[in-house]
């Protein structure tokens, strides 16, 4: 199973945070519009996201939330009749909530950056390292990345979205 290592943390501003990645040279990627509808299962989080309304997954991750940075093993798989599935889990498993956000997506090295703007909570930094196997640098670059940011950011969190909410 993949896994990501990650870090969150609500910010001050976005364009500071703009201005730091582009200081150190991650490469904007773009900006995407995400509804992910989580439903309630026994261990993981398992959600439905719709991206830019037009493209739709369904995710299942597992995570400990305990730790700074949280290691995160996740499958995706693409679906193509997102209102039946939707239908299908929401009558069997219950919906827990539904999680909206503008995304943008930058790249440095191996990690996903994302400033979202998220529904109802405000403006967040996101990191997602995509560990490798036999990788041994993720939390030295992650941790970096925290400390350059860490004058920006006002909290942070180990939960996901939908627990803030």
């Amino acid at each position: 199973m993949p896994t990501n290592l990650e870090f969150k943390a609500s910010i001050n501003s976005c364009e500071d945070i703009k201005n730091i990645l582009n200081r150190i040279g991650a490469k904007y990627i773009e900006t995407i519009k995400q509804a992910d509808t989580y439903f309630y299962i026994k261990y993981g989080r398992l959600k439905i996201r719709e991206i830019n309304d037009s493209i739709y997954q369904l995710i299942y991750y597992n995570r400990d939330e305990t730790k700074k940075f949280r290691l995160s093993e996740y499958q995706i798989c693409e679906i193509s009749d997102v209102e039946k599935l939707k239908d299908i889990l929401k009558n069997s498993l219950g919906v827990k909530g539904v999680v909206r956000k503008i995304r943008e997506v930058y790249m440095l090295n191996n990690c996903r950056i994302h400033i979202d703007e998220v529904a109802n909570l405000g403006q967040f930094l996101e990191f997602e390292y995509i560990k490798e196997p036999g990788d041994e640098k993720s939390d030295d670059f992650v941790n970096s990345l925290q400390e350059l940011f860490l004058p920006h950011i006002k909290k942070i969190y180990r939960e996901s979205y939908i627990d803030l909410i």
